[in-house]
Order: structure tokens, then C-alpha cells, then sequence
């Protein structure tokens, strides 16, 4: 049976790689569009300028500033509309200029590739099959001829060369990636609380030391503990501490602003990642959060329990400080305020003092 922290370094494996074969193979549409226009902007060209060779260099240079973006970066959606209006806008020269029909067939595969690249599932079914018709219209004016005796089935083959090529990649691309998404979501996803749990928690608190050290910011570490979470347990069982865990993430969670990450770090004990925050404005903010718990009571079968916690907190404080220095201070602010009485914040001055004393 593989160890713990060998699951928790496969599924974050998993997720990286999910990202970067979808770079990859958004990366190599871009440079098939790029591949197929550059050709054919050179031919046009020879004879002089006109609208349409304009509008092939005004693409493939947009096309080649997203293809550095994308490299660099990820892809967005918003990169995938552009994309994704420039194809159609090229297939449609392409499909009428006599010159660009021998490579007519990747204009008229990237369209869909791009909208599953780009889009969720849904959007891209719609946006594909939208991009198809128009597709199979153009295609029609140009190749078909109603009077031809073999209309029909080429109609027919053009139809289903297009539910089969949606279907297809809906199943294999769109659907498959929205459900290894989903996985990757439950694995960092605490099944009680619905909070990020402690393997997001690890891969999430190693970024934001990297970026607080980076753009020289604040970035304060808490750790939230129950009070008194075992006799919780003992008095009126364990759904009723269950109840009490709930009710506390979810207030705490809708005090907190966008930029605050809190998790389940196991057992009764959150973790509180707060970026961009002076020692003041964190301590101001835990303190709200703890009277605000005070005051809250949960009702469980008949039975009203008061519930308050502790809690430790502690500002990055040096270029060289890692996590786990950070964390081993904060855990002695949160021993600190539970052996002084609980129900109070207490951060490394605090602790520091009574140890001296």
C-alpha cells in the first residue's frame, strides 16, 4: 500500500501534467494555424497586397503573440475566443482561395480542437458544433453542387464526419478532462467541511511563501483549534462535533476576504493562509473572527452548544523562513493560547514573552 505522502505527490503530479498535456496540445494547434497561413500569405503577397493577405498577417502575428502567451503561461478562455474567431475568419478565405484549399482540412479540425482546449465541456459542445455548421455551410458553396449525382451522400458523409468528430472529442477530451478535474477537486477537497484539505493546503502554503518572498509582501499563517472539541464528543456525540466543525468553517469562511485561504488541517484544527496582511490588520482579523464564534451558538437534538477557539498566528518574518519554521512558531502562538486559557489569539510576541517569563 503506497505511504501518504506518496498519494499526495502522485495526485499533485496528475494535476500539473493535466495542465501542461492541454498547454501542449493547445501550443501545437496555434502552430498548425501559424504553419498553414504563413504559406499562404507569402503566395498572395507576390501578386501585391489586398484584404485578404492584411488580414492573414494581422493574424498570424495575433496567433503568434498568444502562442508565446500560452507558452509561457496557460491558456484562458479568453485566449481560446481569439483563437477561435481568427480560425473561422481564415477558414473562410481558405475554403474560397483556390490556393489554400490543399490545406482547407486543418482549418477545418482546429476549430473543434480549440474549443475543448479553451472552453468547459458544455461551451465547447456548443461552440463546435456551431463552428461545424458553418464549416459544413462553407464547404457547401464551394464543393457541392445540388445537381451532382452523388449530392446526397456526400451531404450524408459531411454529416456524419461532423457528429462523429463532436461526439468524439466531447467524450475523449471535454467529458474526460471535466471528470480528472473533479478527481483532482475531491483529493484536495475535505469530505466533512467541503474546505480545501491538507494536501491543498501544502501545495498552496509552499506558493504563497515563494510569492510573499518574491514581491516582498505580507503573509500571515493561523492556526484554529475547537475548544473543549473532545468534550463536544464525549457529551453529545460525535455528529454533534461534527455539527460544531461545520458551523464554525462555513462562518469562518464567509468572513474572509477572496484573496484568504482556509483549510482543514485535520482532526478539530483549521489553517488560515492570509496574504497581504500586516501583523494589525491580522490580528484585527482574527480577533473579529474569534468573538464572532463566541457569540454563535449551535443547536444539535434539542441540545444548544456554546462553542469558541484558539488560536495561534505569526507573520513570515524572514527571507529565509520556510514553512516549516513558520508553522512550528505558530503552533507554539496556538499552545500558548489554549494553556493560557483558550478562547484567545495569541501570535509569537505573545509567546515569546511567556516563555522568557
Amino acid at each position: 500500500m503506497p505511504h501518504k505522502n506518496q498519494i499526495d505527490t502522485n495526485i499533485d503530479f496528475f494535476a500539473r501534467n493535466l495542465d501542461k498535456t492541454r498547454r501542449l496540445f493547445a501550443l501545437m494547434c496555434l502552430f498548425l494555424l501559424i504553419l498553414a497561413t504563413v504559406p499562404m500569405f507569402f503566395i498572395r503577397v507576390q501578386s501585391g497586397y489586398d484584404v485578404t493577405s492584411i488580414i492573414q498577417a494581422v493574424s498570424v502575428i495575433i496567433l503568434a503573440a498568444i502562442f508565446l502567451h500560452v507558452y509561457r503561461n496557460t491558456y484562458t478562455s479568453i485566449a481560446g475566443i481569439v483563437i477561435f474567431i481568427i480560425d473561422i475568419i481564415l477558414l473562410s478565405i481558405v475554403t474560397f482561395d483556390e490556393q489554400g484549399q490543399p490545406i482547407i482540412i486543418i482549418y477545418f479540425l482546429t476549430p473543434l480542437l480549440i474549443a475543448y482546449l479553451f472552453f468547459s465541456a458544455k461551451v465547447a459542445l456548443i461552440c463546435s458544433t456551431m463552428a461545424y455548421l458553418f464549416i459544413s455551410f462553407l464547404y457547401y458553396l464551394r464543393f457541392l453542387e445540388p445537381s451532382s449525382p452523388t449530392f446526397q451522400y456526400e451531404i450524408i458523409t459531411l454529416i456524419f464526419a461532423g457528429i462523429s468528430s463532436i461526439v468524439g472529442l466531447h467524450i475523449v477530451v471535454g467529458l474526460r478532462h471535466g471528470i480528472e478535474k473533479r478527481l483532482i477537486e475531491i483529493a484536495h477537497t475535505d469530505a466533512l467541511t467541503e474546505l480545501p484539505n491538507r494536501m491543498h493546503f501544502n501545495s498552496r502554503i509552499a506558493q504563497e511563501i515563494e510569492r510573499s518572498k518574491r514581491e516582498d509582501t505580507y503573509l500571515c499563517l493561523a492556526l484554529i483549534d475547537l475548544d473543549y472539541f473532545k468534550e463536544i464528543n464525549d457529551s453529545y456525540g460525535h455528529d454533534a462535533g461534527d455539527a460544531a466543525l461545520i458551523h464554525v468553517s462555513k462562518l469562518i469562511s464567509n468572513s474572509l476576504r477572496s484573496q484568504d485561504i482556509l483549510c482543514r488541517f485535520g482532526g478539530d484544527e483549521l489553517v488560515l493562509i492570509i496574504p497581504n496582511a500586516s501583523m494589525v490588520t491580522a490580528s484585527q482579523m482574527l480577533e473579529d473572527l474569534r468573538k464572532e464564534i463566541e457569540k454563535t451558538q449551535v443547536i444539535f437534538n434539542n441540545h444548544t452548544i456554546s462553542i469558541t477557539v484558539s488560536i495561534g498566528y505569526s507573520l513570515l518574518s524572514a527571507p529565509e523562513t520556510t514553512y516549516e519554521t513558520l508553522y512550528s512558531i505558530v503552533d507554539k502562538c496556538l499552545y500558548f493560547s489554549k494553556k493560557n486559557g483558550r478562547n484567545q489569539i495569541s501570535n509569537k510576541y505573545l509567546a515569546r514573552e511567556d516563555n522568557e517569563q
